[in-house]
């Protein structure tokens, strides 16, 4: 008999845990993994990058991040913008114990009143390591798997009633299959407006809330 009710016992746990992790996840414009902008120093758009590089570093999962590009000033807005992020990431990991560092690949918006949503689709954890003391290079290195947007899922969820259950948690390497599925699951529920770019984008992916989930 004991067995029952400690399956219930971590029914309850369970539903208490989500709705816990639901009222601290932040809805607001100041949340980047909703609401990405980007930025002069703090974010890296890799849309100018060497096509045949970029597709090696997808596929191997390292570079150096001046071998993404060839033009000399594209180069050197990448290293200034890459120290930036580098500093943020190694701030938020020693101060508040989370990993923000991120390739974002696509980015979805929807129709709101008042707001311009911006979604990173999948995250890919990126570990950003200087190549000298100088920090006039990095090492880019990701992990293994990608995933999709948790909070980007509990926004459709929540405000839209999208059923985006079966994306959830599960490992994702395969952007145009993840944007087809979320385009499917947006139409159902009737999302306005909603849409994905393909994009790459470098930066901190994080919310005021984050360590507290």
């Amino acid at each position: 008999m004991a067995e029952p009710a400690e399956n219930r016992r971590a029914e309850l746990i369970e539903a208490a845990q989500a709705r816990w992790i639901a009222a601290l996840t932040d809805m607001g414009g100041r949340n980047t993994l909703l609401y990405y902008k980007d930025r002069r120093a703090s974010t890296l758009d890799l849309a100018a990058a060497d096509p045949q590089v970029m597709d090696r570093f997808l596929r191997t999962g390292s570079v150096r991040l001046t071998r993404l590009f060839h033009d000399v000033d594209q180069r050197a807005d990448a290293i200034r913008r890459v120290q930036t992020i580098y500093r943020k990431a190694r701030e938020l990991a020693e101060e508040r114990g989370i990993n923000a560092g991120y390739l974002a690949i696509g980015m979805a918006r929807w129709d709101e009143l008042f707001l311009e949503p911006a979604a990173p689709v999948l995250l890919r954890g990126l570990t950003i390591t200087p190549t000298r003391a100088r920090h006039d290079d990095f090492d880019l290195a990701l992990d293994e798997e990608s995933e999709v947007n948790p909070v980007l899922l509990h926004k459709l969820g929540t405000v839209f009633g999208a059923d985006a259950d079966g994306l959830a948690g599960e490992p994702n390497t395969d952007p145009a299959t993840v944007y087809e599925r979320l385009r499917q699951i947006a139409k159902t529920a009737d999302v306005p407006g909603f849409d994905i770019a393909d994009r790459r984008v470098i930066g901190t992916f994080t919310y005021a809330k984050l360590p507290m989930v």
